[in-house]
């Protein structure tokens, strides 16, 4: 379903925070693998409105980063948890600052929408993605790769190429069920 008008954001959000929520589940994957057909249909429909593409993938990072971080700050001991609020809050902004330039340099990229949102932006995705698992502060969990262990479809790419590998078979999925749709 391709939502349009004041729906779309509100769509996307949603979809992020399905995205983000799904960590854990015993089905997320599922969950994880609909959002992402949900974002790649609703940008490949937005056309030339290159603002509303980067709003869309803007707020899918806001919603999706900021389910999973607040999560996990939900999590841990009362004193704490406010005290994690501040860094997470700034580390959620970074993930959506990183999101919204990926779909800035996706749309900078000359080819038709199908190949700029199904391949450009999934390796730009997890260029994000193993960027912020590097470092002291890295807090790679919230990888989409992480999504398939232990059931999940592409669980058997995961000792091959970890949850990058994992993770660009979702994307890979999501494009070819975008097509199909």
């Amino acid at each position: 379903m391709v939502l349009r008008g004041r729906s779309a954001p509100i769509g996307s959000v949603l979809a992020g925070m399905a995205l983000g929520g799904s960590f854990g589940l015993p089905f997320g994957w599922l969950i994880g693998q609909c959002a992402l057909v949900w974002l790649l249909v609703q940008l490949i429909d937005v056309g030339p409105c290159r603002s509303c593409a980067l709003r869309l993938a803007a707020l899918f990072s806001l919603g999706s980063y900021s389910v999973g971080y607040l999560g996990f700050a939900a999590g841990v001991a009362e004193p704490v948890r406010w005290a994690a609020l501040a860094p997470l809050s700034m580390l959620i902004a970074a993930h959506v600052v990183a999101v919204t330039a990926a779909a800035w340099l996706t749309l900078q990229w000359r080819a038709a929408p199908l190949v700029r949102w199904g391949l450009v932006w999934p390796a730009l995705w997890l260029l994000i993605e193993w960027s912020f698992s590097l470092g002291d502060l890295a807090m790679p969990w919230l990888r989409l790769g992480q999504l398939q262990a232990p059931s999940g479809p592409f669980a058997s790419a995961l000792p091959f190429g970890g949850a990058l590998l994992a993770g660009a078979c979702m994307w890979a999925a999501a494009a070819g069920i975008a097509v199909a749709w």
